[in-house]
């Protein structure tokens, strides 16, 4: 029955559309390297995520990358090691990516636990896309990954396309 219901959650999600003030955000603002003297210590750029989530939301559903500094998401990044639940936009220290989740078309031969980044899957920003409470990517696995958001909840959506693409 919650699968259901969060399936369901995410049919309703897939016929929003935004408007007003929200329809300008753009959530990779500030997710590149920086060009300040000096960025967030141990940081590279502004330590912010484009996932999904809505101001003040208990969750933020959004990609880690390999090139995040100090964590999260990087825009330089190439792979995306998990889709993580917890952040926190712009902290500048690292933090967050608790309850990491990534969908894998591969055998699994190490521990996931452990060996995380061995299962890291490629991915280009022309298959993304970042909106205000939703994010969206295509993993070159061929995994479409789709992401929303609300106050109390997120819930994610992850597919096969079959599309002939290399595996990662």
């Amino acid at each position: 029955a919650l699968v259901a219901v969060a399936l369901s959650t995410l049919e309703t999600t897939r016929a929003f559309t935004l408007e007003g003030p929200a329809s300008w955000v753009d959530p990779l603002i500030g997710t590149g390297p920086s060009n300040s003297p000096n960025p967030v210590p141990g940081g590279a750029g502004g330590s912010t995520i484009p996932g999904a989530m809505v101001p003040f939301g208990m969750l933020q559903w959004s990609p880690d990358t390999d090139k995040a500094s100090p964590s999260g998401y990087g825009y330089d990044g190439t792979h995306i090691e998990e889709f993580s639940l917890t952040h926190f936009n712009g902290a500048g220290c690292p933090n967050g990516e608790d309850i990491g989740i990534l969908p894998s078309t591969s055998a699994i031969v190490s521990s996931p636990g452990t060996h995380w980044t061995d299962y890291a899957v490629s991915f280009a920003h022309v298959d993304e896309r970042a909106e205000a409470g939703r994010y969206r990517v295509g993993l070159a696995s061929g995994v479409a990954c789709d992401l929303a958001a609300s106050e109390r909840v997120a819930v994610a959506q992850f597919a096969r396309t079959w599309r002939d693409r290399p595996a990662s």
